[in-house]
């Protein structure tokens, strides 16, 4: 198996949908992988028609940097977090309808605080795991284009990014990602009993596709997925697979 190490620059805002209350769209303070494996397999789509390659490859968990230093939740909400409103148009009038007012929140590529202890860019930091050899220069070339968008909004502009791969390294099919003690996660871990006693942290609560499943006749059921937010604090030296974080 390949390990990307990736670096991925933002050059226009990210939306990344997490909660909506009312007409205010909540965005994330981080990039789930499987927000990643969706753009990158729709570039992959448009640039070779490769139906599906969810199953070669898969991503980690993007946090947000600022050169080498991990952003907390606070300092994204305090320097790149921003809103706007828009409102849906009435086609047959040229009018805005009434109670169709959206907020979209939205982390911006750099501050907003005009200060000289604030940071100044932001990136993403992450890896991309790589099952089939035979897929990389395609997944690489992909990745260098600048066709991938990330995130919703991307008809408005939103989601541009460059991706800079700082490290490749082959690595077992057992490969373990090891957390120090009182290090943050840095991923989405599966929730399970057993973490909860090791895990300081929020649980968030994600819809995959890995939570749906077939019933039969076209009906399809879901069921939560729940884990340990990235930024949740490991009590002592913790190891997971592959198969417990996204």
């Amino acid at each position: 198996m390949i390990k990307l190490d990736v670096e991925v620059i933002p050059k226009t805002p990210i939306h990344i949908g997490y909660l909506r209350y009312g007409f205010i769209n909540k965005v994330r303070y981080y990039v789930p992988g499987f927000t990643l494996n969706g753009a990158i397999n729709s570039a992959l789509y448009l640039s070779y028609k490769k139906q599906s390659l969810k199953d070669v490859f898969f991503c980690s968990t993007f946090m947000f940097y600022e050169n080498d230093k991990l952003l907390e939740e606070e300092n994204i909400k305090k320097y790149f977090l921003f809103s706007k409103t828009s409102t849906q148009i009435d086609n047959t009038r040229r009018t805005a309808k009434e109670s169709r007012l959206f907020n979209i929140e939205f982390i911006s590529p750099t501050s907003k605080v005009i200060d000289e202890n604030a940071p100044k860019q932001l990136t993403l930091k992450g890896s991309i795991f790589l099952k089939d050899e035979k897929f990389k220069e395609e997944l690489i070339t992909i990745l260098k284009s600048g066709v991938v968008k990330v995130g919703g909004e991307i008809k408005h502009g939103f989601g541009k990014v460059e991706f800079v791969i700082i490290k490749e390294s082959e690595i077992s099919n057992d490969y373990k990602i090891t957390v120090k003690e009182n290090e943050k996660l840095g991923i989405l871990v599966k929730y399970n009993q057993e973490y909860a006693d090791f895990i300081d942290g929020k649980i968030d609560v994600i819809f995959t596709r890995r939570t749906h499943y077939k019933i039969g006749y076209g009906l399809r059921k879901s069921y939560k997925g729940v884990f340990f937010s990235p930024f949740s604090i490991a009590k002592k030296d913790l190891e997971f697979n592959l198969s417990e974080f996204i």
